[in-house]
């Protein structure tokens, strides 16, 4: 039900999402509702998780500091984003190794 604005469900307690009867959604209703709808958005065999896992990967591949992805993925530590969550590939390793040799072509 709405009161001033606010959502709450049926408890009283400030929903965040609910059904036309202010239940809140079962735990397992958005994986549900993926898993019909994932190929109407191209991406059919990913999975929520899956998705979770390359946002990650790919906003540490574009620089984004640890901190805020920790803050976006709801963490409430940084090393848990960047051990578990991000992947790094052949190309990231390469370009390392390539600033590394940079860096030790202009300390020699």
């Amino acid at each position: 039900m709405e009161i001033d604005g606010n959502y709450y469900d049926v408890y009283g307690k400030v929903a965040f999402c609910c059904d036309d009867d202010g239940e809140r959604p079962l735990p397992d209703s958005l994986s549900r509702w993926w898993a019909r709808h994932r190929k109407d958005y191209g991406l059919e065999g990913w999975t929520l998780h899956g998705l979770r896992h390359t946002f990650l990967s790919l906003a540490a591949a574009q620089g984004v500091h640890p901190s805020v992805m920790m803050r976006l993925a709801g963490h409430k530590n940084p090393n848990i984003t960047m051990k578990i969550y991000t992947h790094v590939n052949m190309a990231s390793k390469r370009e390392a190794m390539d600033a590394m040799q940079a860096a030790y072509m202009l300390a020699g």
